[in-house]
């Protein structure tokens, strides 16, 4: 069966450009995230990336599977936000410089007084 988290390691790998940028984007290690992907491409019978370039490139079924797996967040959102999003999706970087990582907000409008009220809570329990 194929995790989220593997699913997560192969999005963020289309996204970065590479196996070791999203290694250090994921806070793994480039060899745990090729074996995720290798156990991946096993269980799926298919080659996910060719892996001959610099790069990894796409191949045919990594092209048909990346925008599945890059929805994949949304389709976890209840029915009611998941109407509401991606357009009205909102990413907030965490203030505490301390603090990697960004919050997502789904609504239908994003009123400045709760962000900010959102973002003054999140500060106080950080």
């Amino acid at each position: 069966m194929i995790s989220t988290r593997q699913l997560r390691y192969f999005v963020e790998i289309v996204d970065s450009g590479s196996f070791s940028a999203a290694a250090e984007r994921l806070f793994v290690a480039q060899s745990a995230l090729s074996r995720q992907i290798k156990a991946m491409e096993t269980q799926l019978q298919i080659a996910l990336f060719e892996r001959t370039a610099r790069q990894p490139r796409l191949t045919a079924a990594g092209e048909a599977l990346y925008p599945r797996a890059a929805g994949f967040g949304i389709a976890l959102l209840p029915k009611s936000m998941r109407d509401i999003a991606p357009a009205n999706l909102h990413f907030l970087p965490l203030a505490d410089p301390d603090c990697l990582g960004t919050v997502a907000l789904a609504c239908a409008q994003a009123p400045s007084a709760l962000v900010e009220q959102f973002c003054q809570t999140l500060h106080e329990c950080l």
